[in-house]
């Protein structure tokens, strides 16, 4: 897949405090890399441009992950533009709510989603611009959209924020009215619900790829495996697989690579308002995939 890259910009300022700049990048990427997961079952890379001087304006540079143990995309999986736009969607959406809780869409023919916001309004979608985000309810990628519109609402310099295409051309605009009522709707439901997102969550992946690095036979402690490039630990928690395991119907190696239904339960972090991962439990085995040249990674 070819490079793909947008802007997204703060207006009204020329300085940021360091820390909302650290969780503004944190908080795209992550909603970036939910709608990459979500559309294509891998983590795309996110890259980011050095800052132009005097403008708090980033490029975002993404390009299909080469990540030992992501799965290859498919010469007909989306785009980096299209995940771009998916990722331009939500924000619209959250935008379209005004800070209130994102319901989830009706479908329509012909690959329209249909959302309705407190008002009464009603906002058609077409399905390629969002596909798989809202499948699940969409909690992930909306949390980390919305933790932007808190980030900027709730800095006194900051006017607003934009996005830019590849060619600098204006594709959304969030200004400062727009900016302030989104803030102090989320700030509301804050103060209803003590907390926009509890401080665990659990993060359920479908038909994901893992890479078996010491499985545990006997079933007695958890699996090392090999998912988006990182070594975990992974209890296995389904219970015929473990089975069929412990009575040798399956044989593995190091590099074998499984596709599971994958749960991880996520911690949320005080100091930087972001998720990071925990735990991650196998729920389910579907099956054993082709090996790929990165198997030969784990040999010798």
């Amino acid at each position: 897949m070819e490079q793909s890259e947008f802007t997204f910009k703060y207006t009204g300022t020329s300085e940021i405090d360091v820390n909302l700049l650290i969780s503004s990048l944190q908080n795209i990427t992550n909603a970036i890399q939910d709608i990459s997961i979500d559309s294509i079952g891998t983590p795309i890379e996110v890259k980011i441009k050095p800052f132009h001087e005097g403008s708090f304006e980033w490029i975002f540079a993404l390009k299909e992950s080469g990540i030992i143990g992501a799965v290859p995309l498919l010469l007909d999986a989306i785009s980096g533009d299209g995940i771009i736009e998916k990722f331009k969607t939500v924000v619209e959406i959250v935008k379209f709510f005004k800070g209130n809780t994102v319901t989830p869409p009706r479908q329509l023919p012909n690959n329209n989603f249909e959302f309705k916001n407190e008002s009464g309004d009603v906002k058609i979608v077409q399905g390629d611009s969002i596909g798989n985000v809202f499948n699940n309810g969409g909690n992930a990628t909306v949390y980390n959209v919305e933790t932007l519109y808190l980030i900027a609402g709730n800095s006194e310099s900051i006017d607003g924020f934009e996005m830019l295409d590849k060619n600098k051309k204006k594709i959304l605009k969030v200004d400062k009215e727009e900016l302030k009522i989104t803030r102090a709707n989320i700030d509301r439901r804050i103060t209803d619900t003590k907390a926009v997102v509890p401080n665990k969550r659990t993060v359920p992946k479908k038909n994901v790829t893992v890479f078996t690095a010491k499985p545990d036979l006997l079933g007695k402690s958890a699996w090392k495996v090999i998912y988006e490039g990182n070594t975990i630990d992974a209890k296995v928690t389904d219970a015929k697989f473990q089975k069929d395991v412990n009575d040798g119907l399956h044989m593995f190696k190091g590099g074998t690579p499984l596709e599971v239904d994958l749960e991880i339960t996520q911690v949320l972090d005080s100091a930087t308002k972001v998720y990071k991962n925990q735990s991650y439990n196998i729920t389910k085995f579907h099956s054993f995939t082709e090996p790929n040249e990165q198997t030969d990674l784990f040999a010798g």
